[in-house]
């Protein structure tokens, strides 16, 4: 948006050819919001910004105005688009005045905001001007204005540790810190709620990877099926552009997996997987799973919690397909006797055959000082081809006792299941009167035929 008025003249002093100069260039109305900023009221809204930045501007003849807008982000980042946009016009010369309601507008950051105001701006022959903070560079140097910036960066810290401690006591009752709900879930008066259009797919998922598909597997077959994806959908349910994607039947591996090791289709609230060091550093990092915060039991659960474990193993032992597009049959099954890590698939287009090999991975990876412990895949074969031949060698002559040690080991693992199954049960019953002191949440039964 532009507007063009008669000019009065800037009345600081300026030489007429400085003020021609000044004037036929853009000036700059800068507006920002951000979401604590917003909670001050109607008076850092944008609307209100825009309207006295506009009459700044007509009572001092500042004319070619035009308006830059960054809604929702911080003052600490500079790296908002609009701002950039800007930035990017003042180094091109065609910014003659930047003017902004306050000093915080431009920015939170003590040093930042010192910089464009003393060096980036000066640098281009731009004046700048805060309404409120009465600062104009064109009158000179203001000695209170790197202490208004320093109060400012005062404010995100003070926003920063009250939002700390807010999200602090919502992790000690149990209360889920996430503002978006999980692909099968709906957000319903804080509550997460099964959404019965999406849910059977989630269970279809752990389904197909229970019969051994991969995410990449999962995520064709979908695609194939016409499925919209999570983004997609719910562009279609919202319609919100944030979601809109150029392919909503396309599911990524890395969202098969999310969903795949997703605890919250247990019914349980998961926080604090990731963390951020400071109000400095907004940059999320994954939180190692033992810093987790679960709640168990918030929720109706999609997946039961037999299938989930099932999936976990399988997830465990997946195998990954090399970058020449193979998977070898040991892939995912051979361990380093030293480091029990699995072993690595090597093999390229310049190696022959007979020598492709396992390798240790975390040598490989130069995590841990472990050997570098190899074997060939011909070796390997043979050794596997030598054991199996034993065994079956073994069941034809001693069958009595053959059957007896399955039964012996069939027999072992059905204790261990039922001693898991003992503990789990344990477990819930522990938790049934807390469970009972909670609302009642209303089962939706689920109807869907799986394609395997």
């Amino acid at each position: 948006m532009s507007n063009t008025k008669p000019q009065k003249g800037l009345g600081c002093g300026l030489k007429e050819s400085e003020e021609i100069m000044i004037q036929s260039k853009i000036t700059a109305l800068y507006c920002r919001l951000s979401s604590d900023d917003n909670l001050v009221g109607e008076s850092n809204s944008i609307s209100n910004q825009k309207q006295i930045l506009q009459k700044f501007a007509d009572d001092n003849g500042l004319a070619n105005t035009q308006f830059w807008v960054d809604d929702g982000y911080s003052g600490y980042n500079f790296e908002r688009p609009n701002f950039q946009e800007l930035l990017a016009k003042v180094e091109n010369n065609e910014v003659g005045t930047v003017v902004v309601k306050d000093l915080s507008r431009l920015g939170r950051n003590y040093l930042q905001t010192g910089i464009y105001i003393d060096m980036i701006f000066p640098q281009n022959n731009v004046r700048f001007i805060a309404i409120n903070d009465n600062v104009d560079s064109f009158k000179g140097d203001d000695d209170f204005t790197p202490i208004k910036n320093l109060f400012n960066e005062f404010h995100v810290r003070d926003t920063s540790r009250k939002i700390r401690a807010v999200h602090k006591n919502k992790v000690e009752q149990g209360k889920r810190l996430s503002t978006t709900s999980p692909y099968g879930y709906l957000k319903k008066d804080k509550m997460l709620v099964v959404d019965e259009n999406t849910a059977p797919i989630v269970q279809r998922i752990f389904d197909l990877c229970k019969s051994g598909f991969g995410p990449s597997q999962i995520g064709r077959k979908l695609e194939e099926e016409k499925i919209l994806c999570p983004n997609a959908y719910e562009y279609e349910r919202t319609g919100l552009e944030g979601y809109a994607v150029a392919n909503p039947y396309r599911w990524g591996n890395s969202t098969v997996s999310r969903m795949l090791e997703n605890m919250e289709y247990l019914g349980h609230t998961v926080n604090c997987r990731t963390y951020t060091i400071s109000y400095r550093d907004r940059k999320k990092r994954q939180n190692p799973k033992e810093n987790w915060k679960i709640v168990e039991n918030t929720h109706e659960p999609i997946i039961d919690f037999e299938t989930w474990e099932i999936v976990q193993r399988v997830r465990e032992g997946k195998r990954r397909r090399t970058a020449m597009g193979e998977m070898d049959k040991f892939s995912g099954v051979v361990f380093c006797e030293t480091c029990d890590k699995r072993l690595y698939f090597a093999r390229g287009r310049t190696i022959d055959e007979s020598k492709w090999h396992y390798i240790c991975g975390t040598y490989r990876a130069h995590k841990t000082p472990c050997t570098p412990h190899s074997i060939l895949i011909s070796a390997l074969e043979t050794l596997v081809l030598s054991h199996i031949q034993h065994v079956m060698e073994f069941a034809k002559n001693y069958e009595i006792e053959f059957i007896a040690q399955i039964s012996d080991k069939s027999e072992k693992e059905q204790k261990q299941t039922i001693e898991r199954q003992k503990r789990e049960l344990a477990k819930a019953e522990s938790r049934k009167p807390k469970a009972e002191s909670r609302k009642p949440i209303h089962r939706t039964q689920h109807t869907f035929q799986a394609d395997l």
